[in-house]
């Protein structure tokens, strides 16, 4: 009984479920043909526009995926831009390091000194040491016409004296002094030191214009050397507005160390003990423009 009951309960259900079924078809099927038509246009329509919103949200996409892509490329490119400018500041500041390291330019083109040899309280300079001047004792600078040629050939000890660098690329004007002088034992002294390498396998001739001051008759001349040999020594007395010329031979295939020392002019008498004297040393008429085959290096340790 329980189980008839529970089957006599769901049995109406079940006929209802089919019932609606077969009035829905038949309702259906009592439709006007047009009515279905239309219904199905409708649906076609609504399918188009659907595809139609697709194809611009396809489209939409590619060009959004093509907007990224190049945004992409822009990005790499100021990249390699930013890599390319980084690169440049480092070479520069490295450019500017070299310089201040250097003092001036890539090289220097001489090297350069102003001394004195005579303390009047004192004595000689360095208790007349000459490893201090460049292998020549202050009293042989100042009262012993000592010349360039009598200079060390030991770079080392050159560069003791000749510690200061100078760039030129024409002309140069090394030393210029006007000063008072109690003894014609106390002197003064300008010097330039070159270093020309001829890389050609035959000498070259340098042809230089040059002022220069000096005074023999109180042991302070002019004089230029090449590989500690004079080429030029000048005993008379000369003031600052005296002009020379020398033409230097540079020995093929090496580097050659060429100084030019300057003294001091005559004295000229201001009052009693007392003289009023110059020292100048310049380089003039493009004369460090070297001839072809020549160039200056700076290798002094």
């Amino acid at each position: 009984m329980i189980g008839f009951e529970k089957n006599a309960f769901a049995w109406p259900a079940l006929a209802r479920s089919r019932a609606w079924s077969v009035v829905s078809f038949c309702l259906l099927a009592l439709l006007p043909v047009g009515l279905v038509a239309g219904t199905v246009s409708g649906l076609n329509v609504f399918v188009s526009g659907q595809a139609a919103v697709a194809a611009e949200v396809n489209a939409n996409f590619d060009a959004l995926t093509a907007a990224v892509n190049d945004n992409d490329a822009q990005r790499g490119d100021l990249s390699n831009l930013a890599t390319t400018e980084q690169s440049n500041v480092v070479a520069a500041l490295n450019e500017v390091h070299a310089l201040v390291s250097s003092g001036g330019g890539a090289e220097a083109t001489f090297r350069w000194a102003k001394w004195s040899t005579y303390d009047q309280s004192y004595g000689w300079f360095g208790d007349d040491n000459a490893e201090l001047f460049g292998g020549v004792a202050p009293s042989s600078w100042g009262d012993s016409g000592a010349t360039a040629g009598a200079m060390s050939q030991d770079l080392a000890v050159l560069a003791t004296l000749f510690c200061k660098k100078g760039y030129a690329v024409s002309n140069a004007t090394v030393w210029a002094e006007d000063w008072f002088s109690v003894s014609s034992t106390k002197s003064r002294h300008a010097a330039a030191l070159f270093r020309v390498e001829n890389s050609t396998a035959a000498a070259i001739d340098w042809d230089v214009d040059y002022y220069a001051t000096g005074y023999g008759s109180w042991g302070e001349v002019i004089s230029v050397a090449v590989d500690g040999v004079d080429a030029q020594i000048i005993t008379t007395g000369q003031g600052a507005e005296s002009e020379h010329n020398v033409s230097l031979t540079i020995p093929a295939s090496t580097t050659s160390t060429v100084i030019f020392v300057a003294g001091s002019s005559d004295g000229a008498q201001i009052t009693s003990g007392i003289y009023r004297r110059t020292c100048f040393l310049a380089f003039y008429n493009d004369s460090l423009q070297l001839p072809a085959g020549l160039r200056f290096v700076d290798d002094l340790p």
